[in-house]
């Protein structure tokens, strides 16, 4: 028995190689799924109306509005629907929230684009 020249190099490794293969009569309920790492139970209304009985939410937000000349800037007409002038900023400190860990986290990932990594503990939302 002859053996190939390319036996036991990485050619021969490459060719060797399993392949993933997609079984295309697997139903869907059955694939894997990556898990979300925010799938978890939430508390029902009526738990946290209880806790911020004795526990009431206490943290400052700071809101600004801010007009500016942009656009038809006739107020009284009411063919005006040109809204681009007015802006409104809310700031949020969250180290003032006292949140648990997967809350944050949680808050982080829903805030997306908004969540910026210089100033960990603040977060601006601009309503336009």
């Amino acid at each position: 028995m002859a053996v190939s020249q390319f036996a036991f190099s990485s050619q021969a490794k490459k060719q060797h190689k399993r392949r993933k293969v997609a079984y295309p009569c697997v139903p869907e309920w059955q694939r894997t799924v990556p898990r979300d790492p925010f799938d978890y139970q939430l508390r029902t209304a009526a738990e946290v109306r209880e806790q911020h009985k004795y526990y009431p939410p206490d943290f400052h937000i700071k809101i600004g509005y801010k007009r500016y000349t942009a656009g038809d800037v006739r107020l009284n007409d009411e063919q005006n629907m040109d809204n681009r002038e007015r802006v409104a900023k809310i700031v949020i400190d969250m180290r003032e929230m006292n949140m648990a860990t997967l809350q944050r986290e949680r808050l982080i990932f829903l805030l997306g684009p908004r969540f910026n990594p210089k100033k960990p503990f603040q977060f601006k939302i601009v309503a336009k």
